[in-house]
């Protein structure tokens, strides 16, 4: 899994932002990380929106991170396996905890924390 972060949601883009974890991305990865992440900073409540292939397969907004995940997941959870997931906020532990559970090929937010 990728792991991307960028501090002011704002100015963030996949360009700017600093990997954090994870090869070499393929340029479809790229394309969909950037999609990915330039939808879900559209949105000013938490917001988690999955792609694959280009196209979003899953999005939900909830005032609790993990549920916007398992919503958005849960919108098409076949085809977010192996997607990528954004966030436009801190991903919270408990919310990294529950996307390690499923492979994903790249995790972007604005602010991430990184293990030791």
């Amino acid at each position: 899994m990728h792991h991307f972060c960028s501090k002011k949601i704002e100015e963030a883009c996949v360009a700017n932002s600093k990997q954090l974890q994870g090869k070499e991305l393929s340029l479809n990865n790229i394309y969909d990380a950037d999609s990915c992440f330039e939808t879900v900073k559209e949105f000013n409540e938490t917001a988690c929106v999955i792609v694959k292939h280009n196209n979003p397969c899953g999005a939900a907004l909830h005032e609790n991170q993990l549920q916007a995940y398992i919503d958005a997941r849960d919108c098409d959870p076949v085809s977010a396996f192996g997607g990528i997931v954004a966030f436009n906020s801190k991903v919270l532990k408990d919310v990294a905890e529950e996307i390690s559970k499923t492979f994903i090929e790249v995790l972007i937010a604005p602010i991430m924390i990184q293990r030791h």
